[in-house]
């Protein structure tokens, strides 16, 4: 069975000219970890928010990738570019 993660990005206000670009910076970098993305769209209200969900094999597969993304310098360059970059809860 697949894991799957909902994430909510939000870009800060200054970097909303590269939005597009960094979308595709961020997924290169995925591509390069095999973070598959099964899901991405914009809030209809703010144009610089977006959700996207990622699958991964199972929890392990998760947790190591998600491990070596924090440890990749390009990555952790382009995550501090947004205002907010966070799981979304679930209940």
């Amino acid at each position: 069975m697949a894991f799957v993660m909902m994430y909510n990005t939000k870009v800060r206000p200054e970097m909303k000219s590269r939005l597009s670009e960094l979308r595709k910076d961020f997924h290169k970098i995925y591509d390069e970890y095999g973070v598959k993305v099964v899901g991405q769209w914009t809030c209809a209200s703010d144009d610089t928010e977006t959700f996207y969900m990622t699958q991964f094999e199972n929890e392990d597969d998760y947790n190591q990738k998600i491990a070596a993304l924090h440890e990749d310098e390009r990555y952790l360059k382009l995550s501090a570019q947004l205002h907010v970059s966070q799981p979304c809860q679930h209940r």
